[in-house]
């Protein structure tokens, strides 16, 4: 379905592709040629756009992979911060907890973590929640907040 059938419910008319000198009448035949001059500029730029706005997009995505094993910290949304844990004020609440471990990949942008039993938080994120940790492993595991 494309965009203008979903706005008009039909199908778009047809433009038919113009033939040099189709026409008997001269004022329709310079009509036609300008309508397919306009047709094709405006395909070329809406290409050009698209492929702008494509290159755009992408300069500001990160493709941060993780594997098994890996160490990294979780960026909880403050509304999940309030669920595990009561705060005096969000603002001075950490951004990120762990470090914690990396069970498995899931599907292409998702990962299973080892959160530590008693967390209420569904331990698979998608991959903008987490960041990658630099230094040794901890023996200790950072615990996340939860109610007591």
């Amino acid at each position: 379905m494309t965009l203008f059938q979903a706005l008009y419910g039909r199908h778009p008319p047809s433009i038919a592709s113009y033939t040099m000198n189709s026409s008997s009448v001269a004022v329709v035949d310079d009509l036609l040629r300008q309508h397919q001059k306009i047709l094709a500029t405006t395909k070329y730029y809406l290409s050009r756009v698209r492929l702008h706005m494509k290159q755009d997009a992408d300069s500001r995505r990160t493709h941060c992979f993780f594997v098994a094993d890996d160490w990294v910290l979780l960026r909880l949304q403050p509304y999940r911060q309030l669920m595990v844990h009561r705060r005096s004020s969000i603002k001075l609440s950490r951004h990120f907890y762990g470090p914690f471990r990396i069970v498995k990949h899931i599907g292409q942008i998702a990962y299973k973590l080892a959160l530590p039993i008693g967390s209420h938080v569904h331990p698979i994120f998608h991959f903008s929640l987490l960041q990658p940790f630099d230094g040794d492993p901890p023996f200790v595991i950072d615990l996340l907040p939860f109610d007591v």
